[in-house]
Formats: C-alpha cells, structure tokens, sequence
C-alpha cells in the first residue's frame, strides 16, 4: 500500500481472524471428533470471510481484469486437488465445491453481478436486492441439479447479502449503527435469523 492508502489495521485483523475461523471450520472434514463448536464456526466463517470480501471492494472501482487473476488460483489449485483426489475435470467443473475453491469462483463472479449493478439506472442498494432475487431464482430453478452444482448457486444466493453488507460497512454503516441502537439490535437478530437458514 501506498501513503495515499495505508493499510487499516482492523480490516487485517478480521481478515487474520475470517481465515483463522475458515481453517477451524474445516476442521471436522478432517477428524472423526464431532465436535459442536467447529460446527457453530461452520455456520458463520464463510459470512464473515465474505463481508470483509465485500469490506475491502470498492464498487465505484471494479477492475474486472485485475479480479480476473482470482481464476488463475482457483483453476491450477482447485483441478489440481481435484486430480490429487482422483476426480476429473469434468468432476471439477460440475461440483459445488469445486475442488474446495469455490470461493475464488464466487468472488469473481460477484464482482462482476457488482460491476453490473453499477450500470443499472437505480440506486446500488435496489440493484443489490435484484440481484438476490435473481440468485434465489437461478437456485430454485436448479437445486439439486448438474447446472445448480456447476454454477454454485448454494453459495451464491446464501453469501450475496453477507458480500453486500460488507460494501455497507465501507460505505460508512458502521458510523451510522453507532450512532443507533435499536437497529444494531434488530441488525443482529436479522443476522442471526439469515445464519440460522442459511446454515
């Protein structure tokens, strides 16, 4: 980072934090222990993972080229444990997981619903909400389906409004619900209602 954009502590902090909670609730995939709290980390690490996604995306500045390069790891990385795994490409490309990388995937392709967003002639908020209209749609239309799985819509539909109110808290949220307790409150409660579904 430059001058003009020192790094911001906290936003490093929560990022360490996201990729420490990532790892932990994982942790079950990989031990015979079924253990209640990495369940609990289960249900919320990827939200987080993708609020702070959305924290550190400015939406007057996609440069979708350069969020591009997000497909170059998930590529190599994701078909190569796929490989390593005895899957094919063919099994890469048609699983929701995608090698365990799906994240890269949905990134890149939030930014580019993001970008499109941008260019609707209503307010970026309205936009957001179409755009989850449409990812509920397109997973309801093929849950449980090849398409469904190859276009990852579980993890669309459920991490879309996490990515959106991280672009909130840059937006200036935070100062706002500061300022607020009441809708703080119902904030979380909403939160949690949305955790509990999603999960």
């Amino acid at each position: 980072m430059t001058q003009s954009h020192p790094r911001i502590f906290y936003i490093d902090a929560l990022k360490a934090f996201a990729i420490l909670l990532v790892v932990l609730g994982h942790e079950p995939l990989f031990s015979p222990v079924d253990d209640q709290v990495w369940q609990f980390v289960g249900i919320f690490h990827m939200p987080l993972f993708m609020a702070v996604s959305g924290i550190v995306t400015n939406p007057e500045k996609i440069h979708l080229p350069k969020r591009a390069k997000m497909l170059i790891p998930f590529l190599i990385f994701g078909i190569g444990f796929t490989f390593l795994m005895g899957g094919t490409f063919l099994s890469f490309i048609t699983s929701e997981p995608k090698g365990g990388y799906w994240y890269l995937y949905v990134l890149f392709v939030f930014c580019l619903l993001l970008a499109a967003c941008r260019k609707l002639p209503w307010r970026l908020e309205v936009g957001m909400i179409l755009i989850q209209a449409f990812l509920m749609a397109l997973h309801l239309a093929f849950h449980s389906t090849i398409t469904g799985e190859t276009l990852s819509t579980d993890h669309m539909f459920q991490l879309w409004p996490f990515f959106c109110l991280g672009i909130f808290f840059r937006r200036g949220l935070l100062e706002w619900l500061q300022k607020r307790e009441v809708p703080v409150m119902a904030l979380s409660v909403l939160v949690v209602i949305i955790l509990g579904w999603g999960g």
